[in-house]
């Protein structure tokens, strides 16, 4: 008895149907892939003295906005906010709102890597 698995000869995009559809995902996930896209060096503004606020990364769907320090100017805001560009289905309804709000004490100089954990930690959607 031959095997009933899909051949590529016969079906040769049958691996499309089995591949993560990525309109398909969750905001969370497609955020956890932003903040894994974003290169070390983004972060480093945020330790160059005399930087100003601004965009650090972004791409089609998402940004990483450092807004003003807060008030106290103890802590750097920064927050991951939905391009109004996405065309992604899932973060159409969060377009122009930020999806995480951390605060990044000034004087300890953080790595990329403990930045993107404080970031995950406080994401606003699932």
């Amino acid at each position: 008895m031959k095997s009933a698995s899909i051949g590529r000869s016969r079906f040769p995009h049958a691996h499309l149907l089995f591949a993560t559809d990525r309109h398909r995902q969750r905001p969370g996930a497609l955020l956890r892939d932003f903040l894994d896209d974003i290169p070390d060096g983004a972060f480093d503004k945020l330790f160059t003295p005399g930087a100003q606020p601004g965009t650090l990364h972004r791409d089609r769907d998402f940004r990483l906005d450092w807004q003003r320090n807060t008030s106290d100017a103890l802590h750097f805001n920064v927050q991951v906010q939905i391009n109004k560009e996405t065309e992604e289905a899932a973060l159409k309804r969060w377009t122009r709102r930020s999806v995480t709000l951390t605060l990044i004490p000034v004087e300890n100089v953080w790595s990329a890597d403990e930045i993107r954990a404080q970031i995950r930690a406080n994401f606003l959607v699932s």
